[in-house]
């Protein structure tokens, strides 16, 4: 899921999906971890990508971890902890549904970590003084607007599918509060 991305200027790739979901079965902490595992795998494979269509030596000299750190910034921290609050929201509602977990956090949770990601991206170019990115972002900036369907519908089917098939495995559903008279 993650070679689907957003590139800027071939400097930043955003790849938010999943992440979400990955926080709801797993917990915060591990989908950070998680994250940076996915940044790595997808940086190397894309170089071989890159080799197959060029001299390794060539390959090599694109092969690009300066950005990791920003790219997990973005990509990884902004939606997860984002999830992390609406799963915290949603716990302390008086409503008690099912539904509230998998569509406030599936669906519109991911949704909203769209419109967070690029904003962070601003904030993040303006407070480092990254011109060009800026630009490119704001640039840009509808193509967060267009990511937030495709991506609240993916973890949303995906939060849905897993809570009422796999209600164990979610780290953060909890049954007693969400089942209770």
């Amino acid at each position: 899921m993650w070679i689907l991305q957003i590139r800027v200027m071939n400097v930043l790739a955003f790849h938010p999906l999943l992440i979400t979901v990955v926080t709801m079965i797993f917990g915060w902490s591990f989908t950070l971890f998680i994250g940076v595992l996915a940044l790595v795998v997808l940086e190397i494979y894309q170089l071989t990508l890159r080799s197959a269509f060029m001299n390794w030596d060539v390959a090599l000299t694109q092969f690009n971890f300066d950005t990791l750190p920003v790219d997990f910034c973005l990509s990884v921290l902004v939606p997860a902890t984002w999830a992390l609050c609406v799963i915290g929201l949603v716990n302390r509602w008086k409503f008690k549904n099912p539904f509230t977990y998998f569509w406030g956090v599936g669906f519109f949770g991911a949704m909203i970590s769209c419109f967070l990601m690029g904003l962070a991206a601003i904030a993040l170019f303006v407070l480092t003084g990254s011109e060009r990115e800026l630009h490119s972002v704001k640039e840009n900036f509808i193509v967060f607007v267009v990511m937030t369907f495709p991506e609240g519908f993916i973890n949303g089917s995906m939060a849905t599918m897993f809570t009422i098939f796999y209600p164990n495995i979610m780290k953060t559903y909890r049954d007693d509060w969400f089942l209770k008279d």
